[in-house]
C-alpha cells in the first residue's frame, strides 16, 4: 500500500464534491502511468488505485518469485518499490510539466511530489481487503481527510 502526496498539498488533480472525485486533465493523466508500471517493472502488478485532488493511493503486488526472494532480503523489496515509485513520480512529473506548457495546467514550483512516500507492507488477505476498501472509499471521506487543505489549521 503506497501513498504519494503533492509538495505543499496543492490540489492539482481535480475536485471532490459530495464524495465524488472529478479529475481534471492532470488527474486523468496519472492512472495510465500507474497502469504502465508493470511494463517498466515486470515483477510488479498493479492492484487498486485512486487519484485524489492532492495525492494518490495504490497497491502494488510483487510477483511471487520476487516476493519469495525478498523474504530473505527485505532491502531488495524496498529497492524495487522505491524504483517503481521513483519511476511513477518521474513520468507523471514530466507529463504534468508538458501539460502545463501545452495546455495551461496550473504550474507548480519546486517538486510536484513530496520527496518521500508512505508505504505499508500488506501482510494478510484481510489487510488487503481493508486497504482496497480504504482506497475505493477515499473520495467519500475527503471532507475529513487530513490531506484536505480545508482541514489544515
Amino acid at each position: 500500500f503506497v501513498s504519494l502526496c503533492f509538495q505543499g498539498r496543492s490540489c492539482l488533480f481535480g475536485n471532490i464534491a459530495d464524495g465524488v472525485f472529478t479529475p481534471n486533465d492532470a488527474g486523468r493523466m496519472v492512472e495510465p502511468w500507474y497502469s504502465d508500471l508493470p511494463k517498466a517493472f515486470p515483477h510488479v502488478e498493479c492492484d487498486e488505485f485512486v487519484c485524489m485532488p492532492n495525492h494518490v493511493h495504490f497497491i502494488l503486488l510483487l510477483a511471487s518469485a520476487t516476493a519469495t526472494a525478498c523474504k530473505d532480503n527485505s532491502s531488495q523489496s524496498n529497492e524495487s518499490l522505491s524504483d517503481a515509485v521513483r519511476w511513477l513520480k518521474t513520468m507523471t512529473t514530466n507529463a504534468y510539466i508538458r501539460g502545463a506548457q501545452q495546455h495551461g495546467w496550473k504550474r507548480f514550483s519546486g517538486r510536484l511530489w513530496q520527496r518521500g512516500f508512505f508505504d505499508r507492507v500488506v501482510r494478510s488477505d484481510a489487510e488487503l481487503v481493508k486497504y482496497r476498501e480504504y482506497i475505493r472509499d477515499n473520495p467519500s471521506g475527503w471532507s475529513n481527510d487530513q490531506l484536505n487543505p480545508g482541514n489544515q489549521e
